[in-house]
């Protein structure tokens, strides 16, 4: 098959930063509309990256990569089909490598929705994670060819939601799966005939959470025949109807003067889980990303860089107090005897241990994190209750701490009045926290009991901000 296809993109009525993307593959007739999410530019750096990190692996990645990356979970569908989610999976490993290393990227996250045309045969494989999607248009019939990965769909397949209640909910932008959030990641594959006369159309949720279906239809039976006309036009009518999130649309079809004469079948395709990886995939993807990261071209946002010591208070204060004790060593060797020398040295470097602050949100914040259902909205409020803590939360006096070291306890106190401090030496730990009722939210918004940290040698505690709060 030869695929022609037109792409377009646009910031929408209400946003400033456009965090969607797409990419075409040509050679390989392989699509990709990537939505993202996540505080400042992490939404926008998490669908570039996505998008890059796919293309680039669609050429770098070999037979033998794809399969070790499946060696475990062994997906039942054909080995010639597992580019596609190899890849996917390894820019879900590249953004979630990214939220580890850089602590402004964390809760970035984004959809992908894929389109790969067969070639050899008259096929079009689909596949996705969240809620972008990817339609049929077919005897002027549209359907949704991609189930969405969000807490609505799961409220309708329920009973617990009509389709007309969907426009005012509030929980629209609340998906259920995306790249980037975890370290491994579901995606749902599905496999459909292609028909002469077919027309696909994937896009961003800002274009169907405009546009009803029957208004997607109109536009795409009217511009049929000219694919950049198609997406201007539903681009222009998604704002026009609102505007109210970026919007992404990619048209593909096979040319009238270029259809296949390979048999096609009518039958519908179904909808299969390809699971997540195994921890020995994961290091495998690993492996692989080494020589796709060299190819790619992407700076990482500046307020996300954590190791820039401009950006980091605390490794700035770091290198200020490392480069006054530098100071005082050298006027002490000077003007002072080598005893007064050795006293600044034991004073450098010599601590090892955490400052455990254990807070948990003020009631009326944690209302308002209760009532929204909004991702990006709640990852905002954790991020400015860590920034600020003094004014949106409280320390959970009674909170118990206990630390172990492969499985041993090192450590145990309550949290009274004051962070606690406990002495450690260096190497990782397990941090456990309790408190009827109540668990450790992390940036990510997952509930957990404990952490895991490191301790090295330091000037001061190492400090550890610690949020709980009720189960609901």
């Amino acid at each position: 098959m030869i695929i022609e296809s037109a792409a377009k993109t646009h910031v929408g009525m209400k946003r400033t930063e456009n965090q969607d993307s797409y990419g075409i593959s040509k050679s390989r007739n392989i699509f990709f509309v990537c939505d993202g999410m996540g505080g400042g530019a992490a939404g926008d750096f998490a669908s570039r990256c996505a998008v890059e990190v796919m293309i680039k692996a669609l050429d770098l990645v070999g037979t033998q990569d794809t399969e070790a990356i499946f060696k475990d979970t062994k997906p039942n569908i054909p080995k010639e089909l597992l580019l596609t989610p190899a890849v996917i999976r390894l820019a879900n490993r590249a953004l979630h490598n990214f939220t580890v290393k850089y602590s402004g990227l964390s809760g970035m996250g984004t959809t992908v929705v894929s389109a790969a045309f067969d070639k050899n045969v008259n096929k079009i494989h689909i596949y996705n994670v969240g809620d972008s999607r990817l339609y049929r248009l077919r005897n002027g019939v549209l359907e949704q060819l991609t189930k969405d990965h969000s807490k609505i769909s799961e409220l309708i397949e329920q009973g617990k939601m009509k389709e007309s209640d969907v426009k005012t909910a509030e929980i629209q932008s609340m998906i259920t799966r995306a790249l980037g959030t975890g370290s491994n990641v579901k995606i749902d594959f599905r496999t459909e005939y292609v028909k002469p006369g077919d027309l696909f159309m994937m896009c961003s949720d800002g274009l169907n959470g405009e546009l009803d279906d029957n208004a997607i239809r109109s536009i795409m039976i009217a511009n049929k025949n000219d694919m950049e006309a198609l997406c201007a036009r539903l681009i222009e009518a998604a704002n026009a109807a609102g505007g109210r999130d970026n919007t992404t649309v990619v048209a593909m079809r096979e040319p009238e003067e270029h259809k296949s004469t390979l048999p096609y079948d009518t039958r519908s395709g179904s909808t299969v889980t390809i699971d997540a990886e195994t921890e020995s995939e994961s290091q495998q993807e690993d492996k692989t990303l080494k020589k796709i990261m060299e190819k790619v071209q992407l700076k990482v946002p500046k307020a996300a860089m954590e190791k820039n010591i401009f950006s980091n208070p605390l490794l700035l204060g770091a290198v200020i107090a490392f480069f006054v004790i530098s100071v005082g060593m050298i006027v002490s060797k000077m003007s002072r005897p080598v005893k007064q020398e050795t006293e600044l040295m034991d004073l450098a470097g010599k601590v090892t241990g955490l400052e455990i602050d254990i807070r948990t949100p003020l009631p009326e914040n944690l209302a308002l994190f209760r009532r929204s259902d909004d991702v990006v909205a709640k990852l905002q409020m954790i991020q400015d209750w860590t920034r600020l803590k003094d004014a949106n939360t409280t320390m959970l006096r009674d909170a118990a701490v206990i630390i172990e070291q492969n499985g041993a306890e090192c450590f145990k106190g309550v949290i009274e009045d004051k962070p606690i401090q406990a002495k450690l030496d260096r190497g990782s730990y397990q941090v456990n926290f309790l408190y009827p009722g109540y668990k450790v939210i992390t940036n990510k918004m997952e509930m957990k009991d404990s952490i895991s940290i490191s301790v090295e040698l330091s000037e001061k505690y190492k400090p550890l901000f610690v949020l709980m709060i009720p189960e609901e």
